[in-house]
């Protein structure tokens, strides 16, 4: 009888054990995110922000959207990041009397990364800050962040005209201490390439209200050229150092050439070095071209070149690969071409937010034969590439 008991227990203890790793079982199959959610609470924000001068905007991790600005955002818990273009501060330390703060995972994944609100986070401090183009001031917001050597999640490098992100998970802690949000920052710019649209995505372990509609930014498909007019883009930046590129209105094409064949060549019309543009003119070169700004914008507001006016090229310092030990050399540039009063250039950096300011004119290019003649109008530049278009022949 003690034997049969025995084993009736035995078996009881048996069934217990396999209903636990039944249920242990089961707990392994739920996804669980990072932080202790076992469901998808992954959110995506977009905003607007591109001058520094238009302020910090708050945000809180509770309501899933931005906030007015606090009165007194220091003395306030209602934000618990806020963000002024690539910068950020968390209600902590120099901003804030909140408890929030940071830490960079070093990771890309939000799977990768397990939230502690215990941990020791990185506070706020006063820093320097980039407030527009070589102009840099004071400001709270936190040092954890860093992109390209800049206490901030994205650097533009003028020089190399080209954008670098830092897309590491970071964990941010809510202003009251008791949770966190995993945030990855995707872009600083939309589809159109404009500075400014930052989205960024998130994931916070802790009650919040419902999740808002986000604006869909519309497909916005390449528009051709209009008829009669040749649209093309050429590749152009400083990693290299100084290089022109020669470029034919005949072929609608480069023409690989060194500066010594450029020289002594009738086979280019225009060449480009980013923002500086020369034409087959002046000394030192065979050609008989030059440039004529129209001051005007559209093609069709220049319906006839004048046979002459047109610059020539001059010698001018201009400023050289950041990479290269010598900072300026002398070179031709074309005059005819002046943007932000810097001649022979057709577009300037306005600022850190990566604004650009461009001379859109019509320009009447004279080819080097001296007789034939090109309208040209310099659009845009972004991630190295020039964009422009001309009519070729132009009366």
């Amino acid at each position: 009888m003690k034997s049969m008991n025995l084993r009736l227990n035995l078996m009881k203890w048996a069934c217990v054990v396999l209903a636990l790793a039944a249920v242990a079982c089961d707990d392994d199959k739920k996804k669980t995110l990072p932080g202790g959610e076992t469901t998808e609470g992954e959110r995506t924000r977009t905003f607007f922000s591109n001058d520094y001068a238009s302020g910090w905007k708050y945000f809180s991790f509770k309501k899933g959207n931005f906030i007015e600005t606090p009165a007194k955002p220091n003395e306030s818990l209602d934000w618990d990041v806020a963000f002024n273009r690539y910068y950020v501060k968390t209600n902590s330390g120099t901003s804030g009397k909140g408890k929030g703060g940071c830490i960079d995972s070093e990771e890309t994944g939000f799977d990768a990364v397990t939230v502690d609100k215990n941990a020791a986070f990185t506070v706020d401090d006063s820093l320097s800050i980039m407030t527009t183009m070589g102009k840099n001031g004071k400001d709270s917001y936190n040092p954890e962040i860093e992109c390209e050597g800049s206490n901030s999640w994205a650097w533009y490098k003028y020089m190399e005209g080209v954008w670098y992100y830092n897309h590491h998970v970071f964990i941010f802690r809510s202003a009251d201490g008791q949770n966190c949000a995993k945030v990855i920052f995707d872009t600083y710019k939309d589809q159109m390439g404009n500075s400014g649209h930052i989205t960024f995505r998130y994931i916070y372990d802790g009650e919040q209200d419902a999740d808002i509609e986000q604006p869909k930014e519309p497909e916005q498909p390449e528009e051709p050229a209009p008829a009669g007019v040749t649209k093309d883009t050429v590749v152009s930046n400083y990693m290299s150092g100084h290089r022109w590129h020669y470029y034919s209105f005949a072929k609608g094409e480069l023409v690989d050439m060194t500066d010594e064949e450029a020289a002594e060549s009738l086979e280019w019309d225009i060449a480009f070095d980013r923002n500086y543009i020369r034409t087959n003119s002046g000394e030192g070169c065979k050609g008989n071209g030059g440039a004529l700004d129209m001051n005007k914008t559209e093609f069709d507001d220049v319906p006839n070149l004048p046979t002459s006016g047109y610059e020539k090229d001059k010698t001018a310092t201009i400023q050289n690969s950041p990479m290269s030990s010598q900072k300026e050399i002398e070179t031709a540039i074309n005059p005819a071409f002046v943007c932000h009063e810097v001649e022979g250039t057709w577009f300037y950096v306005a600022g850190m937010g990566g604004g650009y300011e461009y001379n859109n004119n019509v320009f009447g290019i004279l080819c080097a034969d001296g007789t034939t003649k090109a309208k040209l109008i310099m659009r845009s530049y972004g991630s190295s590439q020039i964009i422009f278009e001309f009519v070729y022949p132009a009366r």
